[in-house]
């Protein structure tokens, strides 16, 4: 049993401009074949794997939408075209998420007050006004904190990343770096907040 041959990148182009039952085909083809992308990790790039895997069909429909619509330039192959289209769809999702983060901090905020544990739970729901004057105050005062210092608070204190994973993330030489810059963004929230 012979392993089946690859179109050439010409047999690919005519077979989708053609349209119809070929242009069918030859997507499908180039969807089985570079598959991989989708599980790959890229550097820089942290998505999960559905938002990887919706970024690849993605751009596999806008490639062969390309390929017919004669955008493709042929400056290099149709693999690498492929590559690099589904690369910068993914650091397309991952800018997306990061303007979308502080909408989702303000609510991962009132998320993480309601998990709290049941006795914390207690004593948040009966605060006095004072108290909750404060925790409204807190609330602004960390909307207001630098990107990297609202990040860390939430990753590290409500997603539960280790002082390691956010090291990886955000390029830190080392944990320690981690625990000190979150314990700046800590000392700048406590001085802002007039509480020490």
């Amino acid at each position: 049993m012979s392993k089946k041959q690859r179109l050439s990148d010409q047999e690919i182009i005519d077979a989708i401009k053609e349209g119809g039952l070929k242009r069918e085909k030859v997507s499908t083809q180039l969807y089985r074949d570079h598959i991989k992308y989708a599980s790959m990790k890229l550097k820089g790039v942290f998505l999960k794997p559905e938002e990887r895997r919706d970024a690849y069909n993605w751009t596999l429909s806008k490639v062969c939408q390309s390929i017919a619509s004669d955008s493709f330039r042929r400056k290099a192959k149709i693999s690498t075209f492929i590559y690099e289209s589904y690369r910068n769809a993914c650091i397309d999702v991952q800018r997306s998420n990061t303007s979308n983060k502080m909408e989702n901090f303000k609510a991962a905020l009132e998320l993480w007050a309601s998990n709290l544990p049941a006795v914390a739970r207690e004593s948040w729901k009966n605060m006095d006004v004072d108290q909750q004057d404060l925790w409204e105050k807190a609330k602004a005062v960390i909307n207001r904190l630098g990107d990297k210092c609202r990040e860390l608070i939430w990753k590290i204190d409500y997603l539960g990343y280790s002082l390691a994973e956010m090291a990886k993330e955000l390029k830190y030489s080392s944990s320690a770096s981690v625990a000190s810059t979150k314990n700046r963004c800590m000392k700048e929230l406590r001085t802002k907040l007039g509480v020490n």
